[in-house]
């Protein structure tokens, strides 16, 4: 009786230590895991976690390989619209052109201007930085700005109309604008200084605020009587 009971215990014991291996060999070991798995589903006819699992990834996979399947068409067929388009013909300066010749030739356009603008902008500084004659050099440069804004709205114009011929940008609202004259600046300068420099502050940032004085301005009717301002009395008389 003491041979069998010892015997059954040792044999639960081995049971046990058994088990507790399996349970271990299947986390940690996947081999494991899909041997167990494959058995259970034999013994039992009933599907596992992992087959579950296993079936789950299949399907998955095969919905994303015709994801990618379908964004690289996607993305075939986008660039073949895009180039059907850039390749449209449009009115485009009273010729028929490619909408790619159309951009092509007023972006060169409006880069040259730019390019030619800011080159003359900055050459005439100096000159409009000279006391009293430095005048007439901002009312030049500023009648050459206005005509090269009025030039690069006249090139997106031709562009617009080329796309949206019943809606397209009006350039008249530039190109009706005009510098006031060498006479007409210091007219402006001699007769109110102070309001004169406080429009301009409203237009620019970070400017100092000045407050002039009866010298400043009597200094501005001094150089207005010796250049401009005198020539431009006798010319109004």
């Amino acid at each position: 009786m003491k041979i069998i009971l010892s015997t059954s215990k040792a044999f639960l014991a081995l049971v046990m230590v058994m088990s507790f291996a399996l349970t271990v060999l299947t986390v940690t070991s996947s081999t494991v895991f899909g041997v167990f798995s494959n058995a259970v589903e034999a013994v039992a006819g009933a599907r596992t976690v992992r087959a579950r699992h296993v079936a789950t990834v299949s399907d998955l996979k095969t919905r994303n390989d015709e994801f990618g399947r379908r964004n690289s068409r996607l993305k075939a067929d986008n660039k073949l619209l895009k180039g059907k388009l850039m390749d449209t013909g449009v009115t485009y300066r009273g010729a028929k052109r490619s909408v790619r010749e159309a951009v092509k030739d007023t972006s060169t356009r409006v880069s040259r201007r730019v390019a030619t603008a800011s080159a003359r902008n900055v050459g005439s500084m100096a000159g409009e930085a000279m006391p009293v004659i430095g005048v007439g050099v901002i009312v030049a440069a500023t009648a050459w700005e206005l005509h090269d804004a009025c030039e690069m709205i006249k090139d997106l114009h031709e562009l617009d109309i080329a796309f949206n011929p019943e809606d397209a940008i009006d350039a008249r609202e530039v190109c009706g604008m005009q510098a006031p004259t060498n006479a007409e600046l210091w007219q402006t300068i001699r007769q109110s200084p102070g309001d004169a420099w406080k429009r301009v502050r409203g237009l620019y940032d970070n400017l100092p605020d000045v407050s002039f004085t009866g010298t400043y301005e009597r200094m501005i009717g001094l150089a207005c009587r010796w250049f401009t301002c005198g020539e431009a009395e006798v010319m109004a008389q």
